[in-house]
C-alpha cells in the first residue's frame, strides 16, 4: 500500500484517495468511467511510476491536466526523469522544460532540431515557421 500511495502522490492523486471514504479500495470501473480525463491521465502517471522504466515515450503527457497539476507534475518529473531517456511529443510549453533537445515537426517533416533553449529562441524570433 505504501508504494501505491507514493505512486498516487507522484501523480497528484494522493489527496483524492486519502480524502475518499473508500481510500485505496475505491473501485475504478473499466475504462475509468466516473473519473475526469485528467484523473485518468494521472492514473497513467502512477502506473508509469510503478513500472519504473528506463525509456519513457510520452504523447501529450499533460494535455488533460489543469495548469496547477501540470506544474506540479513537471516539477516531480524533473528529478524522476534523471538517468532515463524520454521522448516527448507535446504542444504544451511547460513540459518542454524537461527536455534538453527539441525537434519541431511540421506536416510530418522535421523543420527545426537543436538544444531546447536554442530552438525556443529561434521560435521566439519568429524563425522556422
Amino acid at each position: 500500500d505504501d508504494r501505491l500511495m507514493e505512486a498516487l502522490e507522484f501523480a497528484g492523486l494522493g489527496a483524492h484517495v486519502r480524502n475518499h471514504h473508500k481510500g485505496l479500495d475505491l473501485e475504478i470501473s473499466d475504462g475509468g468511467h466516473g473519473l475526469s480525463i485528467g484523473q485518468r491521465q494521472s492514473i497513467g502517471w502512477a502506473r508509469l511510476w510503478l513500472q519504473n522504466p528506463t525509456v519513457v515515450l510520452l504523447d501529450e503527457p499533460t494535455a488533460a491536466l489543469d495548469q496547477t497539476l501540470e506544474r506540479t507534475l513537471v516539477s516531480r518529473l524533473e528529478s524522476w526523469l534523471e538517468g532515463r531517456t524520454a521522448v516527448i511529443a507535446t504542444h504544451r510549453m511547460p513540459i518542454l522544460s524537461l527536455t534538453n533537445r527539441t525537434l519541431i515537426l511540421q506536416s510530418g517533416r522535421m523543420v527545426v532540431d537543436g538544444p531546447r533553449d536554442q530552438v525556443l529562441a529561434h521560435l521566439a524570433a519568429g524563425e522556422g515557421k
